[in-house]
């Protein structure tokens, strides 16, 4: 507190002949931590203006550089969380299945949707639009922030828990051509198999991306429209992909607004906050 104190002060004191005993404080709280106070024979105290300043400086950049790390790691953090966390639910899963009855929901309507494999640069373009609100909702207040971020793990807990003990399916079309989206198409359906279909993660953080903005007057109205409009956008590239059905589209919206509803009423985002800060190596209250 001697130190906080002395860089709030408005002068620093200049000592030339001062007995040992009118020692100032200030001064002594700078000796005994490391910086330069020269002492005469007589044992007066030299502290020099130039020194001081430059300790200032010091203390600043270094106090300055510590939040901004802190707020960096506060930004990122949850984020990364969630990629760890999908990560872990999608690919692990599948190795957590009995290999019993996958289950088919595709209704009569599905079977008149259109292949549109031009709608691959969205399926695969929507990860920059993950990344980009996601951010945006890192940098909000921390309560809403949190209170997203926990919503989210509530969400891909539903999906680790529908893929293990109700696994889905679909049937895939046969590919013709030889077209760039027809051989993206096929780049897909060999790094992604049929499994893990309902609840669609895809058009559910596609909608949290809607939800984690919803009501950030930061965010200007026509991003917030182009946001559902690429989300749609999602929905739809999930269909003409032929990745998922109806059902799994409707399942991942309803997922999104079912946790985030229990989030903004209950008190686990004090828990998952408190388990970031830990993780960034601070302390949890």
């Amino acid at each position: 507190m001697a130190l906080f104190s002395l860089i709030n002060a408005k002068a620093y004191c200049y000592y030339e002949k001062v007995g040992y005993n009118e020692d100032c404080g200030n001064c002594i709280a700078m000796e005994q931590s490391g910086h330069i106070i020269k002492r005469e024979s007589n044992g007066a105290i030299r502290l020099h203006h130039k020194m001081g300043k430059e300790w200032r400086k010091q203390e600043v950049r270094q106090r300055t550089g510590d939040l901004d790390r802190k707020r960096i790691i506060e930004i990122l953090l949850p984020p990364v969380i969630v990629f760890l966390v999908n990560s872990a639910v999608y690919w692990g899963a599948p190795r957590l299945t009995d290999n019993g009855e996958d289950h088919n929901l595709s209704l009569a309507l599905d079977t008149k949707i259109p292949l549109i494999p031009a709608f691959i640069l969205v399926y695969f373009g929507c990860y920059i639009f993950w990344v980009i609100n996601y951010l945006l909702v890192s940098l909000r207040e921390e309560e809403i922030k949190y209170r997203f971020f926990t919503a989210d793990l509530y969400a891909r807990i539903i999906c680790f828990l529908f893929f293990v003990f109700y696994p889905t399916t679909n049937v895939r079309p046969e590919l013709v051509g030889n077209g760039i989206f027809v051989q993206g198409m096929r780049f897909l359906y060999q790094i992604d198999e049929p499994v893990n279909l309902f609840p669609s993660i895809h058009c559910m953080a596609s909608w949290f991306c809607c939800i984690g903005i919803r009501g950030d007057k930061k965010v200007p109205v026509w991003y917030k429209i182009v946001s559902v409009m690429i989300a749609v956008l999602v929905f739809v590239s999930t269909l003409v992909t032929k990745q998922h059905v109806i059902v799994d589209v409707i399942g991942g919206v309803a997922v999104a607004e079912l946790t985030w509803f229990v989030s903004c009423r209950t008190n686990g985002w004090k828990i998952y906050r408190n388990l970031v800060r830990k993780a960034g190596g601070e302390n949890g209250k």
